[in-house]
């Protein structure tokens, strides 16, 4: 039962770093999430290019 509740605990704050917890803007997390994904992909496409030059 105690790990339940802590748990329970945790959860709230997943769904924010996905960016779909908050439901008052859902569209500002989900643009957060396209942002992190488009710099991530930017940030690994520069390291491949640099590797294969």
């Amino acid at each position: 039962d105690d790990d339940f509740v802590e748990h329970e605990d945790v959860e709230p704050e997943a769904p924010e770093e996905l960016g779909e917890g908050s439901l008052d803007s859902p569209e500002l997390g989900y643009e957060e999430l396209v942002r992190r994904n488009v710099e991530l992909f930017m940030a690994s496409s520069q390291k491949f290019a640099q590797e294969t030059e």
